[in-house]
C-alpha cells in the first residue's frame, strides 16, 4: 500500500475514533452532569476542574493521568 494511502487510512481512522469518543462523552454527560463531559470531552478545562473540586472524581475519570493524581481526590461511585 502506498504511503499516501496509509496516511489517508490513518487519518480517517483518527477522525472516526474522535467522533465516536465525542458521542460517548455526550452520553456519559447525561449520567454524570457535574463534570460537563458534553463540552470538555474529559479534558481539564476550567469548568471541568470546577466540577472535580466540587463533586470529586467520577468512576469514568482516569485516575492514573498525572493531572488527576495531583488532585488528591478519591473516586466516587
Amino acid at each position: 500500500m502506498a504511503s499516501s494511502a496509509v496516511s489517508a487510512s490513518v487519518a480517517a481512522a483518527s477522525v472516526l475514533a474522535k467522533v465516536s469518543r465525542d458521542r460517548q462523552m455526550r452520553e456519559f454527560a447525561e449520567q454524570h452532569a457535574h463534570w460537563s463531559f458534553e463540552t470538555n470531552k474529559g479534558y481539564p478545562c476550567p469548568k471541568h476542574r470546577a466540577g472535580l473540586r466540587e463533586h470529586g472524581v467520577s468512576p469514568l475519570h482516569r485516575t492514573s493521568w498525572a493531572f488527576m493524581a495531583n488532585l488528591g481526590l478519591a473516586p466516587r461511585a
